[in-house]
C-alpha cells in the first residue's frame, strides 16, 4: 500500500553540514543600499549553490503499529491517553523529516497537553450542560461562555503556536513565535469580521494577512522567517479566482452527469428495468460534496506552494515542487483506500500524503551556516519568547 515518493525529481547534493558562513547574520545590501533580494542571492557570483531535497523516511509499515496502539489506548482510557498519543505521533512523524542528515525534534510533555485538553473538556461540557437545560438564565450563562471563548480565540491561537513552536527543535535549536496578542486580534478577528459585509471579496486579502501573520512571527532560534519577493495580495485573489473556477468546473460537471443518469433512467425504463432516480441522485450529490470538500484541499495546496517558494530566513531560501492538482488526487486517492479498508488504510495515507508534501520542498543555502548562528541560537533561552509564561501558556490547547 506504501508508494515510492510521489514529487517531481529534484536534484539533492549533500552539504558538509548544515548552514556555516560568518556572514549569515549580517544584512546584505546592494550597491543603492537596497536589501538582496531571492534573485540576487541565487545568482550572486559568491553564493555556491545547493539544493537539498528535505527528506521524510517514515513508513507505513512502522507508523501503523504507532497508530493501532494509540487508537486502542485512547479508546480503553477515554480519551486520557490521546495526550501521550499525540507525543508519539507527533515524534515519529518529526523525527523523520530529514533536513541534511539532521531531522526534526518534537520535545512536549504529554501532561501539558493533557492539561490543556482537560481544560477545554471542561468548558465544552459546561457550555453543553447550560444549553441542554430549559432555564432561561442557564442559556444566557452558556451564550455568554460562548462568546467569551470566541473572544479569546486569538490569545488561544498565539499560546498555540508558542506551545507547538517552543517544542520543536533543529539541531537542538528551538522555533519560537513572536506574535503578539493585539496583532492576533487584527488578523484573526477584526479583518475576518469584513468578510460578510464585503460579500466575501476581502477573503483572499484576510489570508493573506494570516499567512504573514504566522510565517514571518516564526523564528529559528532567534531568526525570523520572511518572504522574499514579499506577498502579494494580487497572488492570493489569483488563487481565489481559479480556486472559484473549480468550484464552478465541479458544478458544471455535476450537472453533466444528472443529465446523463436522467437518460440511462430513461432507457432502462423502457427496457422495464425500474431504476429509483432519488437514490441516483443522492449518489451524485453524495460524490459531488466529497469532491466539493476536497477540493478545498486544492487551496490549501496552492497557498503552500506560494508561501514555500517566496520563503526566506535571512539567506537561505526554500522552494517547492508540490503541484496542487497532484495532492488533490492524493487525497482524493486516499479517502477511496480509507473507504475500502474501512479505515485500516489510514497510517498509509498519512505516510503518502505527508511524504508528497514534505519532499516537494528543498532548501537552497551557502556551504555551510554560520557557527556564530548555531552558538547564538543553540544558548538563546533567555530571549526564548515561550520561556517564563504560565501554566496556561505551557499547554496544547487543541489549535
Amino acid at each position: 500500500m506504501q508508494t515510492e515518493s510521489e514529487n517531481q525529481a529534484v536534484t539533492s547534493k549533500p552539504m558538509d553540514s548544515v548552514f556555516t558562513d560568518p556572514s549569515f547574520l549580517q544584512t546584505q545590501n546592494t550597491p543603492d543600499g537596497d536589501s538582496t533580494t531571492r534573485e540576487d542571492i541565487e545568482q550572486s557570483e559568491d553564493y555556491e549553490k545547493i539544493w537539498s531535497q528535505v527528506q521524510f523516511t517514515g513508513t507505513g509499515a512502522e507508523y501503523f503499529r504507532i497508530w493501532i496502539v494509540n487508537l486502542l489506548l485512547s479508546i480503553l482510557t477515554l480519551g486520557i491517553y490521546s495526550a501521550w498519543a499525540k507525543v508519539r505521533r507527533t515524534r515519529y512523524f518529526y523525527n523523520h523529516v530529514n533536513i541534511d542528515g539532521h531531522n526534526l525534534e518534537y520535545t512536549a510533555r504529554p501532561w501539558q497537553i493533557l492539561k490543556g485538553r482537560i481544560i477545554a473538556a471542561l468548558v465544552l461540557g459546561i457550555i453543553a450542560g447550560l444549553s441542554a437545560t430549559a432555564n432561561p438564565t442557564a442559556l444566557v450563562v452558556a451564550g455568554v461562555i460562548q462568546l467569551g471563548v470566541f473572544l479569546l480565540i486569538p490569545v488561544i491561537l498565539v499560546l498555540s503556536m508558542r506551545f507547538a513552536l517552543h517544542n520543536t527543535q533543529y539541531r537542538a535549536i528551538n522555533f519560537d513565535f513572536s506574535g503578539r496578542y493585539k496583532q492576533a486580534y487584527a488578523t484573526f478577528l477584526f479583518w475576518p469580521m469584513l468578510i460578510i459585509p464585503t460579500l466575501g471579496l476581502i477573503l483572499p486579502f484576510v489570508a493573506k494577512k494570516q499567512v504573514e501573520f504566522l510565517m514571518e512571527k516564526t523564528l529559528l532560534g532567534k531568526t525570523p522567517f520572511e518572504f522574499n519577493p514579499q506577498l502579494t495580495s494580487k497572488s492570493f485573489y489569483w488563487i481565489y479566482a481559479k480556486f472559484i473556477g473549480l468550484i464552478l468546473a465541479l458544478g458544471f460537471m455535476k450537472f453533466i452527469f444528472e443529465f446523463i443518469g436522467a437518460f440511462v433512467l430513461f432507457f432502462l425504463h423502457k427496457f422495464g428495468i425500474e431504476q429509483s432516480q432519488e437514490n441516483l441522485q443522492i449518489f451524485i450529490v453524495t460524490i459531488y460534496l466529497i469532491v466539493l470538500f476536497s477540493s478545498t484541499i486544492w487551496l490549501q495546496l496552492s497557498v503552500f506552494g506560494l508561501i514555500w517558494n517566496q520563503a526566506c530566513l535571512d539567506n537561505i531560501i526554500f522552494k517547492t515542487t508540490l503541484n496542487p492538482y497532484r495532492g488533490l488526487w492524493i487525497h482524493i486517492s486516499n479517502m477511496i483506500l480509507r473507504v475500502i479498508t474501512l479505515g485500516l488504510a489510514a497510517p498509509w495515507c498519512q505516510i503518502r500524503w505527508t511524504r508528497y508534501k514534505i519532499e516537494s520542498l528543498s532548501v537552497q543555502t551557502n556551504k555551510e551556516m554560520s557557527a556564530s548562528f548555531i552558538a547564538a541560537n543553540k544558548s538563546g533561552k533567555d530571549g526564548n519568547i515561550a520561556e517564563g509564561l504560565d501554566d496556561l501558556g505551557g499547554m496544547d490547547l487543541g489549535i
